[in-house]
C-alpha cells in the first residue's frame, strides 16, 4: 500500500541518522512492522519495544524470535508507556487509533509526543463497517474500530499529513489507482485535502 512506503520512508530517514536507534511500536499487533524494521536496516542498533492489550498477538510475536527488545501488555489508549520524557528516538502507531474511543486516542497521542523526539501515525478516516462489528465480541473487541482521528485533529496538534487512497473505499478499483496520485498531490499542497484521503499519514 502506499502509505506504508511513505511511512517507511519516513522510518528509513530518520533511522539512517542514528547509530542506535530506540523504538516504540505502539499498538504493535502481530510484530510485522518491527520484525521488518529488522530486516531493512540490519546493520543498526534497532531497540523495539512493542505494546499492545491483545494477547493472542503479542504470544504470535513472541512465538517469531527476537526482532522486539520487549514485548508487553499494554493498554495505549489508558496507561502510561513506560518511557521517560523524550527518551525515545522514534514512536509509531500504524493503523491504532481506530481501534480506540476518541479519549484515548487523545492519551495515545499525548503519549507519543512526550516520550518521543519523532513519531508517525496512520489513520482511517472511515470506520469500517467489517471491524466495527467486532466490538459485540469481547474476545476480540481491541480488533473493533471504535472512534476516527481526524484531519482537523492532526492540524490542530500541528502535525504534518499526507493522504492516500480515496474515502469510504473499502476495496481498490482501476478508478481508484488512477485518482490516489492526486489525492496525495493535493494534500501536499494543502493538508485540508486529507478529509478526501482513505489514510492520514502525520508526522512531527
Amino acid at each position: 500500500m502506499p502509505w506504508n512506503r511513505y511511512v517507511n520512508h519516513h522510518l528509513s530517514k530518520w533511522i539512517g541518522k542514528l547509530e542506535s536507534c530506540t523504538i516504540v511500536d505502539a499498538g504493535m499487533g502481530f510484530g510485522r512492522l518491527g520484525f521488518a524494521l529488522k530486516l531493512d536496516h540490519p546493520q543498526k542498533d534497532l531497540k523495539i519495544y512493542g505494546y499492545d492489550c491483545y494477547q493472542p498477538a503479542l504470544d504470535y510475536a513472541k512465538s517469531l524470535g527476537n526482532a522486539y527488545t520487549e514485548i508487553k501488555n499494554v493498554d495505549i489508549g489508558k496507561e502510561r508507556l513506560p518511557h521517560e520524557d523524550k527518551s525515545v528516538d522514534i514512536a509509531i502507531a500504524s493503523g491504532v487509533l481506530a481501534h480506540l474511543h476518541k479519549e484515548e486516542e487523545r492519551h495515545l497521542m499525548d503519549e507519543l509526543e512526550r516520550i518521543s523526539k519523532h513519531h508517525i501515525v496512520t489513520a482511517p478516516t472511515t470506520l469500517h463497517s467489517h471491524k466495527k462489528s467486532l466490538c459485540n465480541d469481547p474476545d476480540i473487541e481491541p480488533l473493533a474500530h471504535k472512534s476516527l482521528w481526524t484531519r482537523k485533529d492532526f492540524m490542530e496538534k500541528k502535525y504534518n499529513m499526507r493522504g492516500f487512497g480515496l474515502k469510504g473505499r473499502e476495496s481498490q478499483t482501476i478508478f481508484d489507482s488512477i485518482i490516489f496520485p492526486y489525492i496525495y498531490i493535493l494534500s501536499a499542497i494543502n493538508p485540508r485535502f486529507c478529509s478526501l484521503a482513505g489514510t492520514i499519514v502525520a508526522w512531527k
